[in-house]
């Protein structure tokens, strides 16, 4: 006899932007399940799912802002409260405190993934982030209705238990990312690809200090950067001052896609960042997740979750934080030895599969999200 679907919500504030691809890939690899969206607003095209949007209703611009200052929704409560969902699925912390009270009231488990800077981004040392800075006013009884925290690393575990999370409330929980099966090929392009937004913590500056060192023993090397934000302008001037405009490719914006088409396409992946003032620190690490699935030795700093990527010699290099010499060193002994980096992409492939594979880690959570949803029931 063929068990019930499971009846998933999935909350977001904004529903969604193109960058959270990983949302609807974990949702989507979820077995015997049905997942339906909630959110406020909707700010990009969405289309294929179950999507229901309180700004989209009659009166939704009074209706966000009310939601905005007073964390309340009729609508929202009546949408969970309705005997149509086993299981609220939110992802950050920031999204889990801003539905609160509308949480708090609801009738069925509430499951909370927890990426990263959102639990580790200390709100007195950056501007704006003002729903983060009322979360912390009351951290962490004010996310006391949240049933079960999923974080994505054990670094991220740790973490949330060290800042007062009790223990039994969270289980680490690895994202997944898609396997392929592609045949392996010796290395021979010569280059090195970034992907990530370009903030301080994501070490955009520290990758092109690492080119820079290389391009001395590997005057053919090429480099690809992909990612945007708040430092565009600061990469635009690091290129001309590094002498870097002719080696490095800057690309502004790709679909997941088009990203994993490029990580097919490099030697090398570099993942080199870095910890910063502010406490923002990097979870896990999709890229370094992605480019081990697709069979390509990474290059990481020991930050955040990225150790929990890589087996240091085997898959990879683990390096300390800004050793961009050390780094320069190691990029350049995978391109002047392309058999270790087809070795080193192929274990990392293995430990891929063993740890990141989206189908296993989908079954992982349903058989998580069942488990709360039968509590609830009493089941």
């Amino acid at each position: 006899m063929t068990a019930s679907p499971l009846r998933v919500a999935v909350v977001r504030r904004e529903v969604l932007a193109p960058t959270e691809v990983f949302i609807t890939q974990q949702a989507a690899n979820i077995p015997n399940a049905h997942v339906s969206y909630l959110g406020v607003e909707r700010r990009w095209a969405t289309s294929g799912d179950d999507f229901r949007v309180l700004g989209e209703l009659r009166g939704g611009p009074l209706r966000v802002r009310a939601f905005t200052i007073f964390r309340r929704s009729h609508w929202l409560r009546k949408q969970l409260n309705g005997g149509q969902i086993d299981v609220v699925l939110v992802h950050f912390l920031n999204d889990a405190w801003m539905f609160g009270p509308v949480l708090d009231r609801c009738q069925v488990p509430v499951v909370c993934i927890v990426h990263g800077s959102d639990a580790l981004v200390n709100p007195s040392r950056v501007k704006g982030h003002i729903t983060l800075k009322r979360m912390r006013r009351r951290w962490p009884k004010g996310l006391d209705y949240v049933d079960l925290f999923l974080p994505v690393s054990d670094f991220l575990a740790r973490s949330l238990i060290e800042q007062g999370i009790p223990e039994k409330k969270v289980i680490r929980h690895y994202l997944g990312v898609p396997m392929t099966d592609s045949p392996f090929s010796l290395p021979s392009h010569g280059n090195a690809l970034f992907v990530g937004r370009l903030n301080e913590n994501k070490g955009w500056l520290q990758f092109l200090q690492i080119i820079e060192r290389t391009r001395m023993d590997h005057k053919e090397l090429k480099a690809t950067l992909v990612g945007d934000g708040p430092d565009a302008d600061a990469l635009e001037a690091a290129l001309g001052s590094l002498g870097l405009r002719e080696i490095v490719t800057w690309i502004r914006y790709l679909p997941n896609d088009g990203v994993r088409g490029l990580i097919a396409s490099h030697d090398v992946i570099v993942v080199p960042s870095v910890p910063v003032a502010t406490g923002a620190a990097e979870g896990l690490g999709r890229v370094a997740c992605e480019a081990a699935s697709l069979g390509k030795p990474i290059l990481v700093f020991r930050t955040g979750g990225l150790p929990e990527t890589a087996i240091d010699g085997e898959t990879g290099y683990v390096m300390e934080p800004y050793d961009v010499t050390t780094a320069a060193q190691r990029l350049s002994h995978l391109l002047s030895h392309p058999a270790v980096a087809l070795r080193m992409g192929q274990a990392g492939r293995t430990f891929a599969r063993a740890h990141f594979d989206i189908e296993v880690q989908g079954q992982r959570l349903r058989s998580v999200l069942a488990a709360c949803g039968q509590e609830n029931r009493g089941v």
